[in-house]
């Protein structure tokens, strides 16, 4: 459900949820007045399934999201064994595969590398103007997965508070509806 993302599906979603913290709070609630039964422990467990699985999933995406966000800074491109000057390859592909790990070196890390040139000399890999609006999106990119990751994290931890919450108010109404009856 955490990835829906239309209005009938968040509207479906935010129904089921506000059911199965009814249920919740409900099935709490019998269960101390009136004892265990199969019903009760039906009620409860349906009523425990949704808003678990969606802490669950939220926290999942959460971790997903978080990896990944810190997983493309580690990655660059290696020259060959023996450095650039010494692969066997020709000059004009030695020096387009050299600017192109330049350039991945950049874009990934923000550190300006050398490349070899069609002369066979190491260059200062100094990056375009794309280069500079790419490497700036890939931060911009890398920020915006770290806040999703929080906030799907803050929003497991909500679900599993509100379902907490609703457990313990309702053995607390049950257990206030039972001594008030005896």
């Amino acid at each position: 459900m955490s990835d829906w993302t239309g209005w009938i599906e968040i509207v479906a979603e935010s129904a089921a949820l506000a059911l199965s913290f009814v249920g919740v709070f409900e099935g709490a609630r019998r269960l101390v007045l009136r004892g265990f039964s199969r019903a009760i422990a039906l009620m409860l467990a349906v009523g425990l399934a949704i808003p678990v699985y969606e802490a669950w999933a939220s926290q999942n995406v959460a971790r997903v999201a978080l990896t990944l966000s810190r997983a493309a800074p580690s990655r660059h491109a290696d020259e060959p064994p023996g450095g650039w000057e010494k692969a066997d390859m020709s000059p004009a592909e030695r020096t387009a595969r050299s600017t192109d790990a330049a350039k991945i070196n950049f874009l990934l890390s923000g550190k300006r590398t050398t490349y070899v040139d069609l002369d066979g000399n190491r260059v200062s890999f100094i990056p375009s103007q794309q280069d500079l609006d790419d490497r700036d999106g890939l931060v911009r990119g890398e920020k915006n997965m770290e806040d999703v990751s929080q906030q799907f994290n803050e929003r497991g931890a909500r679900l599993l508070a509100s379902l907490t919450t609703f457990l313990l108010v309702g053995l607390v109404v049950g257990w206030r509806q039972r001594r008030s009856a005896a």
